[in-house]
């Protein structure tokens, strides 16, 4: 081969890699402009693996044995949301479904669908403003109602990034025909408060 081939040759070698390093360039600009973020990039894992957790469990088949169970898999749901994990809207309404299959009939029915994850988007959307996010949520010893050990109350202690902590009160009872502990309702309480008086019974109002 002379030197004129050998020139074509490499001229051609070099215009064929340039394109394909463009086709390339260009593939990887269309991959990351049409992927949609789901997660908080610096969360993403910690994120991915709560979101896998909860949306993987079949609570048909799979569902808390305890109340203890029952308030573990909450949370979980309460920190993927309010933990600034979320980046895409849509995966909200997936959690929710799932944190309603451990809602009583009568907490679902005073709170639709559509309340909760209303309220839930506008709660997030005023924590971003403030950057205030979930930081941890642990729950504290259960309380069985004396008078029915089907009737039981957890505290929840939850952290948030700035170093406030807030106390919720779950009230969780079993139901009859499935034999599952559901959450009845829930309240916002204080660090010291305990819904069974010292003498054994309980305050106005509770049962």
């Amino acid at each position: 081969m002379n030197n004129k081939q050998t020139k074509t040759a490499g001229i051609f070698i070099l215009v064929t890699f340039l394109i394909a390093l463009m086709v390339f360039i260009g593939y990887l600009y269309y991959t990351n402009k049409n992927t949609v973020v789901y997660f908080n990039p610096n969360k993403r894992h910690a994120a991915e693996k709560l979101y896998y957790n909860i949306m993987n469990r079949n609570l048909e088949t799979d569902y808390p044995a305890s109340p203890e169970d029952v308030m573990e898999y909450n949370l979980n749901i309460i920190q993927l949301i309010y933990g600034n994990m979320i980046v895409e809207e849509s995966l909200y309404e997936n959690v929710i479904l799932q944190q309603r299959k451990l809602f009583a009939k009568s907490l679902l029915e005073q709170n639709t669908l559509e309340q909760q994850t209303e309220v839930i988007k506008t709660a997030v959307s005023l924590l971003k403003e403030q950057q205030l996010s979930s930081y941890n949520i642990s729950q504290l010893p259960t309380i069985f109602n004396p008078h029915d050990n089907d009737f039981c109350y957890i505290r929840v202690k939850q952290q948030l990034n700035n170093g406030e902590d807030f106390y919720w009160e779950y009230s969780l009872e079993k139901n009859e025909e499935t034999d599952r502990w559901e959450i009845v309702l829930w309240t916002l309480t204080d660090e010291y408060y305990n819904p069974i008086s010292e003498n054994g019974e309980l305050p106005a109002g509770k049962s």
